[in-house]
């Protein structure tokens, strides 16, 4: 899949413009093993290594949305981000 249509599937999705804007700017193959690059704009989890996944876009914007992160001078703080995608992404 190639990151315009993971972009029309969000919008499709109705996400809000801030999540789908952030998806656009972020290269999620630079966040997985280059094995998986090809693979980057799926819909669906990648492996990270150790058991780890990077979870698939539409969880992340949903839970991007779910905190309605408008606010300019909001901060967050996220544990356990594993490779990075999610804090970026935001």
């Amino acid at each position: 899949m190639r990151k315009k249509t993971l972009i029309n599937h969000l919008r499709k999705s109705n996400f809000s413009t801030l999540v789908i804007d952030a998806f656009e700017n972020i290269k999620r193959e630079s966040f997985i093993p280059f094995i998986f690059k090809a693979n980057a704009y799926g819909d669906h989890p990648l492996p990270l290594g150790e058991g780890s996944t990077i979870s698939q876009p539409s969880t992340i914007a949903f839970m991007l949305d779910l905190l309605e992160l408008n606010n300019d001078g909001l901060r967050f703080l996220e544990i356990g981000s594993g490779c990075g995608y999610v804090v970026s992404v935001n």
